[in-house]
C-alpha cells in the first residue's frame, strides 16, 4: 500500500502532461513503422545513454546513495522515480511513473529501451563492473517498469 500512496502523491504533484501523448504516441508509432522495432529500440537506447551521460552520477557507497542521485535527476525531468534493491542474484531496478509507459505497447517498449540504457550508463558511472548489463524485465503495471543487472552474455570468461 505504501507504493500506491507514493505513486498517488507523485501524480498529485507532477501529473502526466496532457499535451505530450498526442505528439509522442504518433511519433513513436511512425518511427516504429519507418525504422522497425529493433532500429527504433537502438535509437531510444542511444538517446537514453546520452541523457544519462548529460546527467551524471558519482561513485556511490550504497544503492541508497545511487538511488538518491538518480532520483534527483529524474525529478528535474519529471520522469518518475526509481527504487534500487538487491536480491541474492542481482540488482533490481523498479522505475515508477515513466511518462512513456502510459502510451500503450509502443510507449512501454520505448520507455524500456530508453531507461535500460540510462540505468546502464548511471550504474557504470557509479562503478559497476563492465561485464554486467541492465536488462528490462516484466512490467508490473503501466506505472512500474522493472530492470535487473545481469552478467553480460558476451563477457569474456
Amino acid at each position: 500500500m505504501d507504493r500506491v500512496n507514493h505513486l498517488l502523491d507523485y501524480f498529485g504533484r507532477k501529473g502526466p502532461g496532457v499535451q505530450w501523448p498526442v505528439f509522442v504516441m504518433p511519433l513513436l508509432q511512425e518511427m516504429e513503422r519507418e525504422l522497425g522495432r529493433d532500429r527504433l529500440r537502438n535509437v531510444l537506447r542511444t538517446s537514453g545513454s546520452h541523457m544519462a551521460a548529460s546527467h551524471p552520477v558519482t561513485t556511490a557507497g550504497s544503492l541508497d546513495e545511487l538511488q538518491t542521485q538518480i532520483n534527483a535527476h529524474l525529478e528535474t525531468m519529471h520522469w518518475g522515480y526509481c527504487r534500487l534493491g538487491e536480491s541474492d542474484t542481482s540488482i533490481n531496478i523498479h522505475h515508477y511513473a515513466s511518462p512513456l509507459a502510459f502510451l500503450a505497447e509502443v510507449g512501454k517498449n520505448a520507455s524500456a529501451a530508453y531507461l535500460e540504457s540510462a540505468y546502464q550508463v548511471w550504474l557504470g558511472q557509479a562503478g559497476m563492473p563492465s561485464g554486467l548489463r541492465v536488462i528490462s524485465g516484466e512490467h508490473q503495471y503501466p506505472v512500474c517498469q522493472n530492470f535487473r543487472v545481469i552478467a553480460s552474455p558476451d563477457r569474456p570468461e
